[in-house]
């Protein structure tokens, strides 16, 4: 993969990671701030609605199995 954008969840908050990705693959690494950080702003509508729905899905997964 390269020239995308990944959603991460917040325990993906290392800067070195989110810059190595960018560098190498041109990779933009989105993840939501906590309320309690530095320069915290909310996520875009778009990114919360599919954060949201991958973690319903991920959730309905792990209770089928």
């Amino acid at each position: 993969m390269s020239d995308c954008v990944l959603l991460g969840d917040r325990g993906y908050l290392s800067e070195s990671i989110q810059l190595d990705l960018f560098q190498s693959e041109n990779i933009k690494l989105e993840t939501p701030k906590r309320m309690n950080q530095k320069n915290y702003k909310p996520q875009a509508y778009v990114f919360r609605k599919s954060t949201k729905r991958i973690e319903t899905l991920f959730s309905q997964l792990l209770t089928s199995s």
